[in-house]
């Protein structure tokens, strides 16, 4: 590692032999990566010239792969996931800080894109963290992470954070369109927030710079930003006017997307004006594109609650009914995946973290100034002390020295217990990180064995006889436990998702932990049931397969063996 990184920061140019910052060859390291990867170069690196460009130019290329098969698939997919994870534990293998933050934004944003908010939390907040915690860390790429933060922190409602992001961005973006797009979406925070000045004045300079920037998609966008300021103002004509607007601009360049967000929110306003039939017309151009992509569950369950809102306005009882039935089976999918109440769930968790966060950093702050206090009552003690020894008369000395013995000892008591008393204070925060098991630094059968048989809580059970904590009961703990698994279990669980998709997400979590050999008693204890209610969802899982299925499962799941 240390040969590598010395290798990593010399380069020649020009005929000189010059030192490169970490952060200048792995950008270098990125650009060269991603150009391999455009349209008319793929396959252009070899894995020779990867690893002849040491750790950094691995972690570069994988992160450049990962968003290519991304953006090849438009979905989440195992091998990006992959990539994405390995790119990070190479990252946090290396040590940089500045690339471990770019790493995580990476992935974090990849989930965010495709929807998946929930799963992105974790990565972004942990990044933001550690910007919190060095105020003059600098990411690679400032601009991209700085972005990305503040465009997923406003896409939960945390305009708070998301502000301060996209401002941090503004001071490396220099590209006009990327201009644009920043201050419009900082002019919708401040929208959300209240504030209608400021939104007005963000506005105004993403107006300025899509001018010069000529991009006419983006051009249709700050235009709905617009309309929805001019809505909360309450000029509902002027609103759909620039919402028309936006939505015929978008038409004209194939933006589908843009115009079926745009077009909700028109019908949204024409339904309130009582224009009910050209809310349809709008809502019905923009269907079908929301009906071919999966992903977009939550613009598609916008549209049809503004065809039922319609329906019942113009008493089509047989479109109400069929809107009603549509939405209900909807619902479950909204919520799982793109709904309001998982943008909240996470809000909620974004919050507990930062609340953590301030508490440790409040915590840390009182034992400094504490510590400061002592440091100081202990200097003039000592002082005034050695000052009374020069005064007092030489018969009182031995006397004196005794008795100041005495008083120092008891006051090293008093603070020794002090101490002690100080150091049982339980600081949730702070004691889950130290409590917290490492599983990347054992085998996952070995550290689930170990967490089962309560050898990582002996401290805190003291033999008591108490069963270990529902360890994977979580969305967040099964996450990561369920990224360790495919790192570990990689061939196997393709296989599994190929030969038998049919398996919902609740039976994948009893089968990846039936196949690390775990009974029915310890699978419930790590996901916080019974071992009845785990008995009964295989029995489910055989009804629902059927005895033949249900055999060829449990014996792929006894015989296949990684590679």
């Amino acid at each position: 590692m240390v040969f590598y990184a010395i290798l990593n920061v010399l380069a020649i140019g020009r005929g000189k032999l010059y030192a490169q910052s970490t952060r200048d060859v792995f950008a270098e390291q990125f650009r060269k990566s991603a150009d391999s990867f455009k349209k008319d170069h793929v396959g252009k690196l070899s894995a020779a010239q990867i690893s002849a460009g040491g750790p950094l130019a691995s972690i570069a290329h994988k992160i450049n792969e990962a968003k290519h098969y991304a953006q090849i698939q438009d979905a989440v997919n195992l091998t990006s996931d992959n990539l994405f994870s390995r790119a990070i534990v190479e990252a946090k293998a290396f040590g940089d800080e500045e690339i471990i933050v770019f790493a995580l934004a990476q992935r974090g944003y990849y989930y965010y894109r495709m929807r998946k908010v929930a799963e992105a939390m974790p990565d972004l907040m942990e990044a933001m963290l550690i910007l919190d915690r060095n105020p003059k860390l600098v990411p690679v790429f400032p601009e991209e992470v700085y972005k990305q933060l503040g465009y997923f922190f406003g896409g939960i409602d945390e305009y708070k954070n998301g502000i301060k992001f996209l401002l941090k961005s503004l001071t490396y973006t220099v590209d006009d369109l990327e201009l644009a797009t920043i201050y419009d979406n900082l002019g919708m925070y401040a929208l959300n927030v209240g504030n209608n000045q400021e939104s007005q004045g963000y506005l105004d300079k993403a107006w300025e710079y899509v001018l010069k920037a000529n991009d006419q998609v983006r051009k249709a966008k700050i235009l709905g930003s617009f309309a929805l300021l001019e809505k909360q103002r309450g000029d509902y004509a002027r609103s759909i006017e620039l919402l028309k607007e936006d939505v015929e601009i978008s038409r004209k360049n194939n933006a589908e997307l843009n115009t079926l967000f745009a077009s909700n929110l028109l019908a949204d306003l024409l339904i309130h004006q009582g224009q009910l039939e050209e809310a349809r017309r709008y809502l019905m151009a923009v269907k079908p594109f929301a009906d071919r992509h999966a992903s977009l569950v939550g613009h598609r369950n916008e549209l049809n609650e503004h065809l039922l809102k319609i329906a019942m306005k113009t008493g089509d009882e047989k479109s109400e009914v069929r809107l009603r039935r549509l939405l209900a089976a909807m619902k479950d999918t909204v919520n799982l995946f793109d709904g309001d109440l998982v943008n909240e769930q996470t809000r909620w968790r974004a919050e507990k973290e930062i609340i953590n966060e301030d508490l440790r950093k409040a915590t840390v702050s009182y034992s400094n100034v504490r510590n400061q206090v002592l440091y100081g009552l202990l200097v003039i003690s000592f002082l005034v002390l050695v000052s009374l020894a020069f005064v007092w008369r030489s018969f009182r000395n031995r006397k004196e020295a005794a008795r100041l013995s005495a008083f120092n000892s008891d006051d090293d008591q008093k603070n020794i217990s002090s101490v002690t008393i100080a150091s049982t204070v339980d600081i949730p925060a702070v004691k889950d990180v130290e409590k917290e098991p490492k599983e990347t630094e054992v085998g996952i059968r070995v550290y689930l064995s170990k967490i089962l048989s309560g050898t990582m809580m002996r401290d805190e059970h003291k033999g008591d006889g108490r069963q270990p904590i529902a360890y994977l009961s979580t969305e967040e703990s099964w996450d990561r436990f369920k990224h360790r698994f495919v790192l570990e279990y990689s061939a196997f669980y393709i296989a599994l998702q190929r030969d038998f998709p049919e398996l919902s997400e609740g039976n994948m979590r009893v089968v990846l932990l039936w196949k690390l050999k775990l009974n029915s008693r310890e699978i419930g204890q790590l996901l916080g049931v019974s071992a009845d209610a785990v008995k009964k969802t295989k029995q489910r899982l055989r009804k629902k397969l059927g005895d033949p299925r249900y055999k060829e499962l449990v014996d792929f799941i006894e015989a296949f063996e990684q590679v």
